[in-house]
């Protein structure tokens, strides 16, 4: 057994907490707004679903100092923010010059813990939020780690009876070690800091390496993990809008101008659809330093996900789940499956997610569609929904316009509340009517891994580089780089040795032979760890992932040449 048996040195999962069913909203778009600068009255609110108000400082006591800012500005935010449907959180700590010792002082004192969370919920009534954002950074691993989970489920047990959100920042990968299965089943969701990272501080290629290390080793279900984006460069500190004024509207479509490192309109909507696909929302900091123009990072995320996140065509809408008045067509909006636009007098609905593809040219993108929410025109027939009905695992369902899939037995759950049982589905393109369509969980593994590497030290990937169970002797570099390689657990290995595999992850579609298998007496049991969720492993070897463009998450997957 080789190497692919795999880089799953960060994938061994915490399983309890990843299958743990957490109740799930729709995609969220978290702004952070700061007390200290920028106008209320200027905010984009129908740009968001969540704004986290930053900061109140604890004492350490558990006591809240005075909000800067003053009350009267937060009334008016929440006052204004509800009024187009968007919650409002109050973020507690923040870096405050790094100085965390009155978290470190109240958590590690029951009575503190107390007071804290009494005072942390009379500040919440007293000013109509939604629920609150603890940002302490950061507790370190040990002790400050279980005091911090203490108070995390502390407040958890006084927030959710009264219907308010708990949620938490992190790191982009739990450094100094905070975050357990505990802390993760108390919030909602977390969000994640992937900024403030290297030179350039906030990546493409992190923000993919930080939702993999949130899925697979932290255990983060997807619906609990926002993708954190930055609104300024790390260089200097300038702000988004300050880069614009300063070198033009070209600076928007890059990620550097003059030296400065953060993240343009292109690489902003890279990051959105990442989040689509990968995690339950993205969050931003912060609303103040974005302009408000076409130029505006807000507005290229909602774009992005505004219809998963509830909203309208992308423009300011009122965050409210559009009705009968659909919005027309536009074709520099991003869809996702199941949004529904007018186009030329007609109605139709995205059965694929698309950048806004013409929806009477591009018919494998959209079909026709009805308000009563039948579809003609060569949809498929998918029965709606129905409480109190018993639904088998791999059932498909359309619900208040979408497709959704049974990824657990249930008694007929809502699809939109109960996502442990089910998951938005793509129908099978129409050129695949014969195959018969499962599903695996995907990993990746790179067949010659670096000296030194992780993989390639724990996991005898130096001795098995080139190797394949399937095959006779050493492939050469050259050969796996041009063949689709995949690996299937070895319990399944006996009925796919060397059959050739259609996977399909959204719109992406590729063609792999299975040449390889993973085994768990060479990896401490991670390849039947890494197939928990769906029962079946399918392992791609990393050229094959990035012709697949994708290498993790759940793939549909079908044998071409099974009998």
């Amino acid at each position: 057994m080789n190497s692919r048996s795999v880089k799953r040195s960060v994938l061994t999962l915490a399983l309890a907490a990843l299958f743990a069913a957490g109740p799930a909203a729709a995609f969220k778009v978290v702004g952070y707004f700061p007390t200290w600068q920028g106008d209320v009255n200027s905010i984009p609110y129908g740009r968001m679903t969540h704004i986290n108000y930053s900061f109140v400082l604890p004492t350490n006591s558990g006591g809240l100092q005075a909000l800067e800012g003053g009350g009267a500005r937060l009334n008016t935010l929440v006052s204004q923010a509800h009024a187009k449907n968007v919650k409002v959180l109050i973020a507690v700590g923040g870096w405050n010059d790094g100085d965390d010792s009155a978290f470190r002082s109240l958590a590690a004192n029951s009575s503190y813990r107390a007071n804290f969370v009494n005072n942390i919920v009379n500040f919440v009534n007293q000013y109509d939020l939604d629920g609150v954002d603890i940002d302490w950074e950061y507790p370190d691993a040990g002790a400050e780690a279980n005091n911090f989970r203490l108070l995390m489920q502390d407040l958890s047990r006084a927030l959710k009876p009264r219907g308010k959100l708990l949620t938490a920042a992190v790191t982009h990968n739990d450094w100094p070690g905070s975050v357990d299965s505990a802390v993760i089943e108390a919030v909602d969701f977390l969000n994640l800091m992937v900024y403030d990272l290297n030179y350039p501080h906030s990546t493409y290629q992190a923000a993919q390496a930080a939702l993999t290390h949130w899925k697979f080793s932290e255990g983060l279900p997807k619906s609990k993990a926002v993708l954190g984006v930055p609104f300024y460069s790390r260089t200097n500190y300038i702000a988004y809008r300050d880069i614009i004024a300063r070198y033009g509207a070209g600076a928007a479509q890059v990620d550097n101008a003059g030296g400065l490192d953060y993240n343009g309109q292109p690489t902003i909507k890279a990051k959105s659809e990442l989040a689509l696909n990968e995690a339950g929302g993205i969050m931003f900091w912060e609303i103040s330093q974005d302009t408000r123009d076409n130029l505006s990072l807000m507005k290229t995320i909602w774009d992005t996900v505004g219809h998963a996140a509830g909203g309208g065509n992308g423009g300011d809408n009122d965050g409210g789940t559009p009705g009968d008045n659909y919005p027309d067509w536009n074709s520099n909006t991003y869809y996702a499956v199941g949004a529904i636009v007018r186009y030329e007098g007609k109605l139709y609905i995205a059965e694929h997610a698309n950048p806004g593809y013409n929806p009477t040219i591009s018919t494998w993108f959209w079909n026709p569609y009805t308000s009563t929410g039948g579809g003609n025109g060569g949809t498929p027939t998918y029965p709606e929904w129905r409480a109190g009905t018993q639904y088998a695992k791999g059932a498909v369902v359309r619900f208040n316009g979408r497709l959704y899939i049974a990824e657990h037995a249930n008694p007929g759950y809502d699809p939109t509340i109960s996502t442990w049982y089910w998951d938005p589905y793509t129908p099978a393109p129409g050129v695949d009517p014969g195959l018969v369509w499962k599903r695996a969980n995907l990993t990746n593994y790179t067949s010659y891994p670096d000296p030194g590497s992780d993989e390639c030290v724990n996991y005898n990937g130096c001795m098995w580089a080139g190797y394949f169970a399937f095959l006779n002797g050493k492939q050469s570099q050259d050969w796996v780089s041009a063949n689709n390689i995949a690996a299937v657990h070895s319990k399944d290995a006996g009925a796919y040795k060397l059959k050739t595999l259609r996977l399909r992850q959204g719109s992406k579609s590729i063609d792999v032979k299975v040449y390889d298998m993973c085994s768990d007496s060479d990896c401490n049991g991670c390849c039947t760890a890494n197939s928990r969720e769906t029962g079946f492993l399918i392992d791609i070897e990393k050229h094959t992932m990035d012709r697949f463009g994708s290498g993790s998450g759940v793939v549909e997957w079908s044998c071409l040449d099974c009998k």
